[in-house]
């Protein structure tokens, strides 16, 4: 069996929830942190951006806010209703450069609470 040759993003479910707006933070943080239970939080580098894409047709890309170790995206509830179960989506960091560099830093799938079928 092989192994990763770099430690891959870890894979969470995104939950929705009707008429709830989706508020994400992607808090950047030491991960050699002594206290693996309370990592110290580390602010992003100087002209990093943050993006949520959710694997719909079309993409939809969602930017995030960056201040310090926050990265905080945001769904409003109009968007987040039309989103069904099992879309894949990744946040990603795009390094500045020429060419940029996107690195995924988590991903997963969605998943709704709310008992709206999948679409």
């Amino acid at each position: 069996m092989s192994t990763p040759l770099f430690p891959p993003p870890p894979t969470h479910l995104l939950p929705f929830s009707w008429r709830s707006d989706l508020v994400v933070d992607f808090e950047n943080v030491d991960p050699d942190s002594p206290d693996p239970e309370n990592p110290t939080p580390l602010d992003y580098e100087d002209g990093v951006t943050g993006y949520l894409d959710l694997r719909t047709n079309p993409v939809q890309r969602f930017p995030a806010v960056i201040t310090g170790a926050h990265a905080v995206v945001r769904i409003e509830s109009e968007i987040a209703d039309t989103i069904g179960d099992n879309k894949q989506w990744v946040f990603l960091l795009s390094y500045p450069g020429t060419p940029t560099t996107e690195v995924a830093v988590a991903n997963g799938t969605t998943k709704r609470y709310d008992g709206k079928p999948v679409t």
